[in-house]
Order: C-alpha cells, then structure tokens, then sequence
C-alpha cells in the first residue's frame, strides 16, 4: 500500500522507519552527517501501475543553530540492478 507523506511529523516517522530498515553507512565530521543507503524502492505512476527499483540515496544534514536540517538528498537507481515494471 503507498501513502502521500504529508507534514512535518509524518516525514519524520518516515524517514525514522526507513534508517531502521535499510543498509546503510553513516558518517559524522564536527556539524555535519551524511547516511548512504541502498533500498528496493517502489514507485506507482498515474495510471496506478508499480514497478520495484534497487537504489542508492544520500541524506546530508548540517546543525546549525542548534537544529539538525536536511541540505541535499540524492536517489539514484544501482547501475545493472534489475528494475521491474
């Protein structure tokens, strides 16, 4: 089932859920954190069609004023890696 992430408090959860779910590598330099990624993601488009993709994301976050904040994000499918329409 897809659901539409709406609000700040569902896109928090979300995000929580996925680093509890996933492969990943983090890394931590002073104020800055980076988490790489690899997830099977699955996508529907208009006409309600899905299709699985395997993918490499980067989340990069900065403190700044106390507040950690997300500065860049990055998806991309795995070069060679099945995808399934």
């Amino acid at each position: 089932m897809l659901v539409r992430i709406e609000g700040k408090e569902a896109v928090r959860a979300f995000i929580t859920n996925l680093t509890q779910q996933v492969t990943r590598r983090t890394f931590q330099d002073g104020n800055v954190f980076i988490v790489n990624s690899y997830t099977d993601q699955i996508f529907m488009d208009k006409n309600g069609r899905m299709s699985t993709m395997m993918q490499r994301n980067s989340l990069t976050w900065v403190k700044t004023g106390g507040r950690w904040l997300i500065v860049d994000v990055h998806n991309s499918g795995m070069p060679g890696a099945p995808y399934t329409p």
